[in-house]
């Protein structure tokens, strides 16, 4: 990658000029999150004085940090960010404050000495760091998506990135197919998100997870057993990679089984073996295009298992702090380590999503089991969980006997599960 000083600072003068206080903030956002990897980026609007927040609670060392942006350096504006931010958030002490103006050394002492007054360590990212943190070959991503800079990207890194995109979708594929979802209805489960445990009115699709995703958020999704969180992030990555984007599945106990740094792992399976590409070749190629990675199983890991994987999750968002991250999980009493994540919980089916599911998969016939559902009480509470659902479906098209009570619904499916992967079979009249 060759950018010239001058390009990047046209195209901050320009964001100054044209008041893009909106681009400016996501850009030194995502520039911060390098350094300080336990940052959350804020909705743009009603932040209450945070473009970015690690909240102190989250963080190792118990000390909280808040970015602050704008496109004029001012001392008094900045005061006002500390006294909001004292207000909302008092266990955050250190404030990180990015312009894309020049801020001299004997200004920043100055400014240091009246935040230490409010209690404040104040970081400052002035015009100089960030275009010099902008010439960085990994924010290549940067200054092509915000800055629109025609970055000149090497010919054989093209051709690496498009081995590392076929190589993650046939990862995706893989899981699609192993999860025999291809003779499937595939809906789109609603969302909320959590706060402190509690359910907040915010209501998310898969639509708004992924735009989250690709901002480069960090997400834990949460379900319960057959709720949809598998297939939820089979579908993410499909529609990330049809989007020619790089989303990459991982299975948790499999990685912590292999001991194995993240990079390591993933150039170790079979998509990536099949088409070349190393772990210093998907680094390589994490510093021009933005990654996706998704992970799944935290629930399933054994304590020792859990341990390696809170260290590699950690590791991962120093090496690649722009990525989306999300982790799939039950509800568990230990969290995934992901610092100021977003919580997000998927939703049983309504009667109005059960019926499209039926309609989908059995056209005409779904007047015939949809009654039958409704009327039972343990087969319309329980096929209002999308996998019960799938396999009663899948039980009534072969023509056996329905269960009825919750202990023969759970039995049942059991037993289907275990004899279509051992023998195709799965009439159990």
């Amino acid at each position: 990658m060759t950018v010239a000083i001058t390009e990047i600072e046209k195209a901050l003068d320009e964001m100054i000029t044209n008041e893009e206080w909106l681009p400016f903030q996501r850009l030194a956002t995502r520039l911060a999150r390098q350094r300080w990897p336990d940052l959350i980026a804020s909705e743009p609007k009603k932040d209450l004085g945070a473009d970015a927040l690690a909240r102190g609670s989250l963080v190792a060392n118990g000390q909280g940090k808040v970015l602050a942006c704008s496109l004029t350096p001012e001392l008094n504006k900045i005061k006002r960010d500390a006294k909001e931010v004292r207000t909302h958030f008092p266990n955050v002490t250190v404030l990180i404050f990015a312009t894309p103006r020049t801020v001299s050394n004997q200004t920043i002492e100055k400014w240091q000495k009246a935040l230490h007054q409010l209690g404040y360590e104040l970081v400052v990212m002035p015009r100089e760091d960030i275009v010099s943190s902008l010439m960085d070959p990994r924010n290549a991503v940067i200054c092509r998506t915000i800055l629109h800079i025609p970055v000149e990207i090497e010919p054989d890194l093209e051709d690496l990135t498009e081995r590392v995109m076929l190589a993650t979708n046939g990862v995706t594929a893989d899981w699609f197919a192993h999860r025999h979802l291809a003779d499937q209805p595939l809906i789109d489960l609603r969302a909320v998100r959590l706060e402190d445990g509690e359910k907040r009115r915010e209501a998310l699709t898969v639509a708004n997870i992924l735009d989250r995703l690709l901002e480069g958020h960090r997400l834990i999704l949460e379900a319960p057993a057959g709720g949809g969180k598998t297939t939820t992030l089979i579908k993410l990555a499909r529609r990330i990679g049809d989007a020619n984007g790089l989303a990459i599945l991982i299975d948790l106990p499999e990685w912590a089984k292999s001991g194995r740094s993240l990079l390591d792992f993933i150039a170790d399976m079979p998509e990536f073996r099949a088409n070349e590409v190393t772990a210093q070749n998907l680094a390589r190629v994490s510093n021009v295009e933005r990654l996706s990675l998704l992970f799944n199983g935290w629930n399933e890991l054994s304590e020792v298992g859990a341990e390696f994987v809170e260290s590699g999750l950690r590791a991962a968002a120093r090496e690649f702090p722009t990525a989306g991250v999300l982790v799939a999980t039950r509800a568990h009493r230990t969290r995934p380590p992901l610092p100021g994540a977003f919580r997000i919980s998927l939703l049983q089916l309504t009667p109005a999503e059960r019926s499209q599911y039926l309609v989908a998969a059995l056209g005409e016939r779904a007047q015939e089991l949809e009654p039958r559902l409704e009327t039972n009480r343990a087969l319309n509470h329980l096929t209002r969980t999308p996998f019960i659902l799938r396999e009663i479906t899948t039980i009534y098209k072969s023509g056996c006997t329905l269960p009825t009570t919750k202990m023969e619904i759970l039995e049942t499916v059991m037993q289907l599960l275990e004899e279509t992967d051992l023998t195709g079979d799965f009439c159990t009249r």
